[in-house]
């Protein structure tokens, strides 16, 4: 007689209920060998009210023998066999309609020990050794079907499922809707959202997308895939303010006509831009602001926010409207230059600069509609604006020179600007510019000077003879010219510092000067200093005093020359210079970039010139 179950320890208990489990697995393996389980034996008639002993099979019944090498099925099971390539998550309950059902753990299959066959127990299905074979049992309540040699069990009570993928940039979001089965848990939109907030989607929920994928989802059974559940909000780029300006500002084109005969016509160009007081000249549209976006997850996406429109009152400008518009304070020249909108009073000579007007030297604009003729002298705070031409004249102006002729100088005169100079052509001319010098057909043997550029690129563009001073460099078309004159160009020097320099150097030798001169007068002094002192008695107060002025000479000449070591550094430009010449260099043309030289001796076409800095020399490359 056998323990009770109460008297044994807990692991033995265990082991006494796992050799039960067996056993039942035994038997009803055994019960499928041999045709004897509950079902065959009720067809029979030898179990249950059923009379007589026909041997049939019931027609719902499907025990598939596929050989003495293949599985024994289970009498009461139906198995289908769905066509090569199918997949589980493809089927839906409507193809089983009318099929027997097995419950979870109930008995599929049984393999003989030592059997083949060509099934393998696939999804949902498990499988157990005994002593006898293998047992196939399902994992789940469904219907059993045969999947590409594999047995598997299609469940037929099954919750929804929802399966989601984050796009790597965080900009969408896709999902597969896997229907709910039988007394599973149906697909809902609750369930849908609460998926995505455990994935992290936080923004951007198609929530029409997702309802009509459960819509399909519930109504055939049909699995779902790639069903696009959110999309980022992307950012919307602005625009930057801008500067709508009321005055045409196309009449700032210096335009003139030159006639065969070499003469300049004026009577087509246009007359610069004026205004009378009050008169709106701009309006500053504000910016349209950018909007990040929103990434699928609720983070910002950034983008470069919107620029203001830089637009200043200057002088003759007031600002209204919170400084949206701007008005003229006054009659006047309209200026827009570097972001700064001026209306600058205009000194206008309706004839030639000559003895009929005398010198000229106006605290703004002059606006000359004639030649500047020898000898005479203009000077403005402002713009200096020349329809004509400039003889050996004079000009000096604070900001901007526009010369829509030419200068034509002796090797007298000057023209200087605290900006940029313009002109046609220049001849023999002195000509020095803190901004950039533009000219458009030539410049003969004249001395060009510019803390920016020389820009030569319309109609001839050469320079023929002469110097040229362009710290930030050249962009011509032509320098030197055939007949072989010696051009000299430089540029990455500051030609502003180096007329300092000059000017100390100056300084400095009249300085040394006096201070050898005390040097030269106080010799005899010493003498008498040494042979007769007496004699100096009433003359120390003099000594003293040219003593002083020596010390202060000296102290004066070591500042000097501190400076100018100061002056020499800063004279060398530090920045990338390139001379560039668009069609031809002629021979005996000297190129100078900082202290590198190179002296042509023939010619070449469309190249730029630059420094080696590591050898200290000019190379060449070609323009294109």
């Amino acid at each position: 007689m056998s323990e009770p179950l109460d008297n044994k320890k807990p692991e033995d208990v265990e082991r006494t209920f796992a050799r039960l489990e067996e056993q039942l697995l035994d038997i009803e393996s055994a019960e499928i060998v041999h045709g004897m389980s509950q079902h065959v034996l009720e067809e029979k008639g030898f179990l249950g009210e059923k009379k007589g002993i026909e041997g049939k099979k019931s027609p719902d019944a499907h025990e598939e023998e596929t050989g003495a090498d293949d599985l024994m099925f289970k009498d009461d099971i139906v198995c289908t066999r769905m066509p090569a390539g199918t997949a589980l998550e493809s089927l839906i309950p409507g193809q089983f309609e009318g099929r027997a059902s097995v419950q979870k753990d109930q008995l599929i299959a049984f393999k003989p020990a030592n059997a083949k066959t060509r099934y393998a127990p696939g999804t949902n299905v498990t499988k157990t050794q005994t002593g006898k074979g293998e047992v196939y049992a399902a994992g789940v309540a469904g219907w059993v079907v045969v999947l590409n040699e594999s047995l598997c069990v299609f469940p037929c009570d099954q919750d929804c499922a929802i399966e989601v993928r984050i796009a790597k940039d965080k900009l969408s979001a896709m999902a597969d809707f896997f229907p709910g089965r039988g007394t599973g848990k149906k697909l809902s939109k609750e369930t849908v959202l609460a998926a995505l907030a455990q994935a992290g989607v936080k923004a951007g929920v198609a929530v029409s997308e997702i309802n009509s994928a459960i819509d399909v989802v519930n109504r055939t059974g049909a699995t779902q895939k790639n069903v696009a559940v959110a999309k980022a909000k992307l950012p919307m780029r602005g625009s930057d303010g801008k500067i709508e300006l009321k005055f045409n500002t196309q009449q700032q084109e210096y335009d003139f006509k030159i006639l065969p005969d070499g003469r300049i016509d004026y009577k087509n160009s246009v007359n610069l831009v004026t205004v009378k007081k009050n008169d709106l000249l701009a309006v500053i549209i504000p910016p349209v602001p950018a909007v990040p976006g929103t990434d699928v997850f609720g983070a910002a996406i950034p983008i470069a926010p919107s620029k203001e429109a830089m637009c200043c009152p200057g002088a003759g400008v007031r600002a209204e409207k919170n400084g949206r518009e701007l008005y003229a304070m006054a009659s006047g020249l309209v200026m827009f230059h570097n972001n700064v909108l001026e209306v600058v009073e205009v000194f206008s000579v309706d004839s030639d600069v000559d003895f009929s007007t005398g010198n000229i030297n106006f605290n703004g604009t002059v606006l000359v509609n004639g030649d500047i003729k020898e000898g005479f002298e203009v000077k403005a705070a402002g713009d200096i604006v020349v329809k004509g031409n400039v003889e050996s004249a004079r000009i000096e102006a604070g900001r901007d020179v526009i010369i829509r002729g030419g200068v034509i100088s002796k090797g007298k005169g000057l023209v200087s600007a605290g900006r940029n100079i313009s002109a046609d052509y220049v001849q023999n001319a002195r000509i020095e510019a803190q901004g950039t010098i533009t000219l458009g057909n030539f410049a003969v043997n004249s001395y060009l000077c510019t803390s920016q550029k020389l820009i030569m690129k319309t109609k001839r563009g050469a320079v023929i003879g002469g110097e040229v001073y362009a710290q930030k460099g050249l962009d011509v078309r032509t320098l030197g010219s055939d007949a072989g004159i010696k051009t000299f160009v430089e540029a990455g020097t500051d030609f502003l510092v180096r007329k300092k320099i000059v000017e100390l150097e100056d300084v400095i030798k009249f300085t040394e000067g006096n201070i050898q001169k005390i040097d030269f007068s106080l010799l005899p002094v010493l003498e008498l200093a040494k042979t007769k002192p007496e004699a100096l008695k009433d003359k120390k107060g003099l000594i003293d005093k040219i003593i002083e002025k020596k010390g202060v000479l000296e102290k004066q000449r070591a500042g000097l020359l501190a400076k100018m070591a100061v002056l020499e550094e800063r004279m060398t430009d530090k920045e990338a210079i390139t001379i560039r010449v668009g069609d031809t260099c002629h021979s005996d043309v000297s190129v100078k970039i900082r202290e590198s030289r190179m002296t042509l001796t023939r010619e070449l076409t469309k190249v730029i010139f630059y420094e080696d800095t590591e050898n200290k020399e000019v190379k060449t490359m070609p323009h294109v």
